[in-house]
């Protein structure tokens, strides 16, 4: 790797982290004390709606924010370029939420659901901080959008610590604080950025919103295949099993998101950082570097993470949950196979192929509700865990091999071959819930992580080292 494209990736990767380790690793370490205070069912409902604002997020926005942030990158030098595209992007997001808005209160007259409107709030709010938010990485602003980040979740757990600790409201809590958390930031966005400076309406350009649209329409039914890999089973557990084995579903995939938690920390500046040298001359080997370096660190985590979760889950989640315990392995599987897809899928974006992207998620959701439903009889609940890892090995394999049309991307087999063995034992020693077993092997685990990204290590090692003798 070139010494600025990498110094680029990891300065980008820490500015974004410090926005993720808020929004995400907070709510992760508050969720033991929700399953302490909210009953399954409770929890089960908020996780049912989070999944159904995130699919009205989806289709009103048309994806318009990875769009925006896509060709915004490639103006950074043209500031009539950048008020165009923003303009053109703002003005068609505003024009979706209002017609949206629209029919969602006039289909709530005829539908009578108590939440409903929390939804509508929650689905404008949540997707103009995600729009807004994506404007200042198109903008090359990663501070701010890590500071927007670290407000959105600091609200959020203090409306929740409010609502639902104090006054004990109920999963109405968590609504409030997922709906002010979200506001707040849109409003820090608008004045830190200070986005009618950006906003024309004379500025919209149809040139740019047919682009625009070329490239952000196959990423719709991509995003919608992605919930319903992601999101689906919870729909269909809480019609077939009922919201309580929903909540006990919610903990399992939440607890796995650390995985994914700290990939996306990586991935944003990974995007980024693809997207800059796709077409350098020695691309191949940048990417290769890069996709075998974090390969190793992301499969340390998966391996650690899973014998730690066994040795605390009877210290940190309440009663009624017990079920998340054998549902918690499959979802990491799944979160690892998420993030080794997604290691190479950045070609696709880089090379603007979005269309490529959709077949191969279109066929995992397909993959995802067929075995979920084939299983769920015989298998109950733990059918949405084997659906979902099942679905992102499909894709995982797919774009593997799909991706070599654009750029050669391999992945070390010597490695890969370790990593499979070590995940079946990993696997097999956390279901027998032994706590002696558990421990030793979190520390052979330890050794092992070590071991495979040893040569990353002494790299930092010495660079620190020189830097320390030449300060």
């Amino acid at each position: 790797m070139s010494g600025n494209r990498k110094t680029e990736l990891i300065k980008n990767t820490i500015i974004i982290a410090l926005g993720q380790i808020c929004t995400k690793f907070l709510w992760m370490l508050i969720l033991p004390v929700y399953t302490q205070v909210l009953k399954p069912e409770e929890f089960g409902l908020f996780d049912l709606y989070s999944t159904y604002w995130m699919l009205l997020g989806f289709i009103i926005f048309l994806q318009a924010e990875q769009g925006i942030f896509r060709f915004l990158i490639e103006a950074e030098e043209n500031k009539t370029e950048q008020k165009a595209i923003i303009s053109t992007g703002f003005w068609g997001v505003l024009f979706n939420s209002i017609v949206f808005s629209a029919v969602f209160v006039l289909v709530g007259f005829f539908v009578n659901d108590p939440y409903q409107y929390y939804l509508l709030a929650i689905t404008l709010a949540s997707s103009w901080s995600g729009f807004l938010l994506q404007i200042c990485r198109g903008l090359g602003d990663n501070k701010t959008y890590a500071v927007g980040g670290v407000i959105c979740a600091a609200i959020n757990l203090l409306c929740n610590v409010i609502f639902v600790f104090w006054l004990r409201i109920g999963v109405s809590g968590l609504f409030y604080g997922a709906f002010f958390g979200n506001l707040v930031c849109v409003m820090f966005i608008v004045f830190a950025k200070r986005l009618w400076n950006y906003v024309r309406f004379c500025s919209i350009n149809k040139v740019i919103l047919r682009h625009l649209l070329k490239y952000c329409f196959p990423l719709i039914p991509n995003s919608i295949s992605w919930w319903c890999v992601y999101a689906s089973d919870r729909s269909i557990t809480a019609v077939m099993l009922g919201t309580a084995a929903n909540g006990a579903l919610a903990v399992a995939s939440r607890f796995s998101t650390i995985l994914s938690s700290v990939y996306n920390m990586f991935h944003l500046s990974w995007v980024e950082s693809a997207s800059r040298h796709i077409h350098d001359s020695d691309a191949e080997r940048y990417f290769f570097d890069v996709i075998n370096v974090f390969f190793r660190f992301f499969f340390s985590l998966f391996i650690i993470v899973l014998p730690i979760f066994s040795l605390c889950f009877s210290y940190i989640i309440g009663q009624g949950y017990e079920e998340s315990y054998a549902l918690f392995p499959m979802y990491l599987v799944a979160a690892m196979l998420n993030v080794v897809q997604g290691l190479y899928s950045v070609v696709y974006i880089a090379q603007k192929e979005t269309k490529e992207l959709a077949k191969s998620t279109v066929i995992s959701a397909v993959v995802n509700v067929l075995v979920y439903i084939v299983l769920i009889k015989t298998c109950g609940l733990l059918a949405a865990g084997l659906s979902t890892a099942i679905a992102y090995a499909v894709v995982t394999i797919w774009r593997y091999f799909d991706v070599q049309k654009y750029i050669r991307v391999r992945l070390e087999r010597k490695l890969l071959i370790s990593a499979s063995a070590v995940s079946v034992i990993v696997l097999y020693v956390y279901y027998m819930k032994s706590f002696t077993e558990n421990i030793m092997l979190l520390m052979i685990m330890i050794f092992y992580a070590i071991f495979i990204n040893r040569k990353t290590i002494l790299r930092m090692l010495n660079k620190i080292y020189r830097k320390t003798v030449t300060s």
